[in-house]
């Protein structure tokens, strides 16, 4: 799990006071840090254009020109501060080629804003990045995709990298799920001092999971049965495939038992049980996905509460009976996609919000809400989902667009309600749900379209 800092101006300064390490000290260590990463990838000796803006993402850029051999620098916009103006000077003085078109360069490197960014890009710049992007090259972004900022839209415009070299330490902004579009592959480098020191002092605004964050479960215990591993309970709807697709992937992670409470007997799964009887409090219970009006909202609590812990998906979004469960002690995990999650929302607290609005600023919302809701664990899926709990957000950056298809949520809801029938937190068995349904559609060998719900079940057991 890695620290995301939202701004870096803070740790820059300290930096001065605490190591006298200036500012023009730490541009040279970043473009000597970009540098580096250029070589590791072989894109050294390459035709290379970095397109320089005016401020000190310009400066990196100018300061890198100077350091590479069959380099040019396209100017996007006049030096205007201090530093990019003594780095424009340097490049001339060494002779650095100053080009007035983009055309004709295998890499483009683009430097023309970093962080700090706080409008979407228009104009003659937002012209000049739709023709970067259009250009047939390798494309790198120095510390920030131009156009990529904190509350971003899915309509706005932004340099497309393949590559995003961040600079002293993760930023949350390259998070976002819009962002994703954008940023390609994602490498830190340093300043000249570890991140450790660099970031000494400062708290995180939220955490990124890595692969190494699963916690798979482990059935060390030689001598036990299946109750040694949870019994799940999972409430079958209209839609009761959903409900099946659920119960495999929980049976597939590990859940001693898997029940499905349902109107009417039926033949279920190998190894899934048919219930019409509520459950015992000690029961973990999975329940909205497929729901439609199987059970009424009295029903519904009634479920709830006779629970130990629950897992809530789809549609009980919709449902006004959600006020009254989310009010209950227990152990919640909430998995919302946005459109669900506005309907959230409006529901338990009368906030009216469209998708759009919560998706340019996903970790302000899921913050908030899990602020309010104490002890509650909130799972917003996405391009990148962020799992929250009491304002710590901890973001899964593995999604991948074979993931888009119905019966993956209900998949990553039955594995997180079999993590926590077998005595998992509410939010390790969030971490782990989201980051194994992940790595599983990422291990998947085919066409990224063709892989089905199977697939995605049959990947679990190879982790």
């Amino acid at each position: 799990m890695l620290p995301l800092y939202k701004n870096l101006k803070e740790q820059d300064n300290a930096v001065l006071q605490r190591y006298g390490i200036s500012e023009e000290i730490l541009m040279e260590n970043a473009a000597n840090g970009v540098k580096e990463f250029l070589k590791e990838q072989g894109l050294i000796g390459k035709k290379i254009v970095i397109v320089a803006g005016g401020g000190n993402n310009g400066a990196d850029g100018l300061a890198l020109a100077r350091m590479l051999p069959h380099c040019s620098v396209l100017q996007a916009t006049e030096p205007s501060s201090a530093l990019c103006k003594l780095q424009f000077d340097r490049a001339k003085k060494l002779g650095v080629e100053f080009v007035s078109e983009p055309y004709g360069f295998e890499l483009i490197i683009d430097a023309i804003f970093g962080s700090g960014l706080n409008k979407p890009l228009e104009g003659d710049i937002k012209k000049l990045v739709e023709t970067l992007n259009d250009l047939e090259a390798t494309k790198v972004a120095l510390d920030i995709p131009s156009g990529v900022m904190d509350r971003m839209g899915k309509e706005h415009t932004a340099f497309m990298a393949d590559f995003t070299v961040t600079l002293g330490a993760h930023k949350e902004t390259l998070y976002s799920d819009a962002a994703k579009e954008f940023v390609g592959e994602i490498a830190l480098k340093g300043l000249g001092l570890s991140s450790e020191k660099y970031t000494e002092g400062f708290a995180p605004s939220s955490y990124l999971l890595q692969k190494t964050d699963i916690k798979l479960p482990n059935r060390k215990k030689k001598n036990c049965n299946k109750g040694d591993f949870g019994h799940l309970f999972i409430v079958g709807g209209e839609m009761i495939g959903a409900s099946i697709i659920a119960a495999k992937a929980a049976l597939r992670f590990g859940a001693g038992l898997v029940s499905i409470i349902a109107r009417d007997s039926m033949v279920l799964e190998p190894q899934v049980i048919f219930s019409n009887t509520i459950p015992s409090k000690q029961a973990t219970v999975l329940m909205g996905q497929g729901l439609g009006v199987a059970f009424d909202d009295k029903e519904i609590v009634e479920i709830a509460e006779n629970s130990k812990n629950l897992v809530i998906d789809a549609d009980l979004f919709k449902k006004e009976c959600l006020k009254t469960i989310l009010a209950l002690d227990k152990k919640m995990v909430l998995t919302p996609h946005p459109k669900e999650f506005a309907s959230l929302l409006k529901i338990t607290e009368n906030i009216d919000v469209f998708v759009d609005e919560i998706q340019s600023d996903r970790f302000g919302f899921a913050r908030r809400f899990t602020e309010r809701h104490k002890d509650k664990t909130l799972l917003l899926k996405g391009a990148n989902t962020l799992i929250a709990h009491n304002g710590d957000i901890f973001v899964m950056p593995y999604g991948t667009a074979a993931l888009a298809k119905g019966g993956s949520g209900d998949a990553l809801a039955g594995v997180i309600a079999s993590l926590m029938a077998q005595g998992y937190s509410a939010l390790e068995a969030a971490k782990t749900g989201s980051l194994a349904i992940a790595l599983s559609a990422s291990s998947y060998k085919g066409a990224d379209y063709s892989m089905t719900i199977e697939d995605l079940l049959d990947g679990l057991k190879w982790l």
